[in-house]
């Protein structure tokens, strides 16, 4: 999972956006992370496993 999370995060950071984990279980099955692509624009991600389970907009910041 925290694998996973920082594949996403580093991928967003390649296209010239940002990003970083909140939280992850101690089990490593579910977590949440942010993302801020190069428009600006902020993404919330809730994951299950390696996949994305909610994507949701969070707006500019």
């Amino acid at each position: 999972m925290q694998k996973a999370a920082e594949e996403a995060v580093s991928q967003v950071k390649a296209l010239g956006g940002s990003g970083g984990i909140i939280s992850i279980d101690k089990h490593g099955h579910t977590g949440f992370a942010w993302t801020k692509d190069k428009l600006g624009m902020y993404h919330g991600e809730a994951r299950l496993g390696d996949k994305p389970i909610v994507y949701w907009p969070l707006g500019e910041k």
